[in-house]
C-alpha cells in the first residue's frame, strides 16, 4: 500500500510542476520524426540547435552509411531539406545521381577526399523523394 501511495505522490507532482517546467523553458513544439520505433533518432528543432543547417545535417545522419563529413559536404552544398528537393526536381532526368560527385572529406585530419558516389546518392535521393514510405532502400 506503501508503493502505491508513493507512486500517487510522483505523479501528483509531476502533473503538478508541468505547466511551470514547460514556461521556464520555451521552444519550438514540433520534431522531424526519423523512425524512433527503428532505432533512430528523432531531429528536435529547438533553442539547442543552431540553425536550419545544424537540425538538417542531424537528419541526414540518420541515413545508413552516413557520416559527418558526408553529411556536412551535404549540408555545404544544399543548405536545407528544401534546397535539395528543388534540386531533385530541376534535375529530373538525372536527379538520383546528383549527390554522386560531392566530395566529401576523409578522416579526422580531412587531408584528402573522396566523392559521395552513386549508390549512397541513390538512397538518398529515395529517401527524400519516395512517395511510399514503406518502400525498401
Amino acid at each position: 500500500m506503501e508503493i502505491v501511495g508513493d507512486m500517487m505522490a510522483r505523479l501528483i507532482k509531476a502533473v503538478a510542476q508541468k505547466p511551470f517546467k514547460k514556461s521556464r523553458s520555451p521552444n519550438f513544439d514540433f520534431f522531424v520524426e526519423t523512425g524512433s520505433s527503428s532505432g533512430m533518432k528523432s531531429t528536435r528543432i529547438s533553442e539547442k540547435t543552431d540553425s536550419v543547417s545544424e537540425a538538417w545535417k542531424n537528419a541526414l545522419l540518420n541515413v545508413h552509411k552516413l557520416g559527418q563529413n558526408i553529411a556536412e559536404a551535404i549540408v555545404n552544398e544544399y543548405k536545407t531539406p528544401g534546397d535539395l528537393i528543388m534540386a531533385y526536381r530541376s534535375n529530373a532526368e538525372d536527379c538520383n545521381q546528383l549527390l554522386a560527385n560531392i566530395k566529401a572529406r576523409r578522416g579526422v585530419a580531412g587531408s584528402s577526399e573522396r566523392r559521395i558516389g552513386p549508390a549512397l546518392s541513390r538512397n538518398i535521393h529515395k529517401i527524400f523523394t519516395s512517395s511510399q514510405p514503406l518502400d525498401e532502400i
